[in-house]
């Protein structure tokens, strides 16, 4: 059965890039034969702040409601 995945990724600084973030988890996900269904990247906000102030963490967690995905992957 083909797993649905998601990345998410988050920089606290607008300075600083998911990019590299992304590809790994690209990488884990080609590995396994996983489906990226979509990518939710925060920039330039604090882990410290709550869903209220992270907008793409916010659409991830209602989008896991509806059942979008799996799997939600992030690198750390």
């Amino acid at each position: 059965m083909l797993k649905r995945v998601c990345v998410y990724a988050r920089v606290s600084k607008t300075s600083q890039s998911v990019e590299r973030q992304i590809a790994e988890l690209e990488i884990v996900a080609a590995r396994n034969d996983w489906e990226i269904v979509d990518r939710y990247i925060d920039h330039g906000i604090s882990g410290a702040k709550g869903r209220d102030h992270r907008p793409e963490l916010d659409r991830m967690m209602k989008d896991s409601t509806k059942r979008k995905f799996d799997v939600v992957m992030v690198w750390s």
